[in-house]
């Protein structure tokens, strides 16, 4: 076991056990003024004393807030990759236009899917076709990133209510014990792999929204200033409204990278041309004893 790969599984732990002492319970208050502050402090704490650091920007509502709210504390460079006229490529150019942010698109080919496979899975060592689909954007956008240490939005969505399975719940206990099983899963489903990825390219990457501080109070914050019968991250996107993002940009629809950055629909199509009943079965191929060792 490398020495990278034995430092990021103690810091998944150490995150984990820390993660098990936030008392679990809500109340009954939005907290803005207080959330807003931590999420300031969080990013700033990512930065530390870097004087530029690059973001991993995906046009969505976590990553352009990490961008806006880094940009007050350090020069920021922007770093997006996928499939050319993909979901995120689109939003990410847009949103970094109006934002005035320096912005680089790393194009992926179709034809370069399989060696982007091939590098991801021997990083994390798994073939798990969302880990890959994942896996890659972050990849390909650390290869291309010229500073040490990058931000990313991760976190956002057990934080702030965005996926979909989390819109399914009998009342806000159910919804909240939800919320608190994601967070208590990320470490080792994506935190792991994305740290690792970033680390195998000499890259150091913080995700603010998983800082401990801002947990504890997002978390006591009644899940009905998160998500209501219309909108999903209703608090993120407030701020996002409020620290002067476009409306466009703090309003996207939650798009997972997987699908948003076209990977997922490419390893799809490629386990087709090659003859595979489905996208797993072509993904496990790239799995051998030296991967496994």
């Amino acid at each position: 076991m490398s020495t990278i790969t034995t430092s990021l599984k103690e810091h998944i732990e150490d995150f984990n056990r820390e993660i098990a002492k936030i008392p679990t319970d809500f109340g009954d208050e939005e907290l803005y003024d207080e959330v807003k502050e931590k999420l300031f402090e969080s990013v700033k704490r990512s930065i530390g004393n870097e004087k530029r650091v690059g973001v991993l920007f995906s046009g969505g509502v976590d990553s352009v807030v990490v961008a806006q709210i880094a940009r007050k504390f350090a020069e920021v460079s922007c770093y997006t990759a996928g499939l050319d006229g993909s979901q995120d490529v689109e939003w990410a150019r847009k949103a970094a236009r109006e934002m005035g942010l320096e912005h680089k698109v790393r194009i992926i080919e179709h034809g370069e899917i399989p060696a982007y496979i091939k590098k991801v899975v021997g990083t994390i060592k798994e073939a798990n076709i969302m880990k890959v689909g994942v896996g890659i954007p972050i990849f390909a956008s650390c290869e291309i990133a010229k500073e040490k240490r990058l931000l990313a939005g991760f976190g956002g969505e057990e934080l702030f209510v965005g996926y979909a399975k989390f819109k399914k719940f009998s009342d806000w206990q159910d919804l909240q014990k939800k919320l608190w099983d994601g967070l208590y899963a990320i470490g080792w489903k994506d935190k792991y792999r994305d740290c690792l990825i970033a680390s195998s390219l000499g890259k150091e990457l913080r995700s603010p929204l998983l800082d401990l501080e801002l947990i504890k109070t997002v978390m006591r914050v009644h899940p009905r200033y998160k998500i209501d019968d219309k909108q999903d991250k209703i608090l993120l996107r407030k701020i996002g409204k409020e620290i002067g993002l476009p409306e466009f940009a703090y309003n996207r629809p939650k798009k997972a990278t997987q699908y948003g950055s076209g990977i997922d629909k490419a390893i799809r199509r490629l386990a087709k041309e090659n003859g595979y009943k489905n996208a797993q079965m072509y993904l496990n191929t790239f799995l051998n004893k030296n991967i496994l060792i």
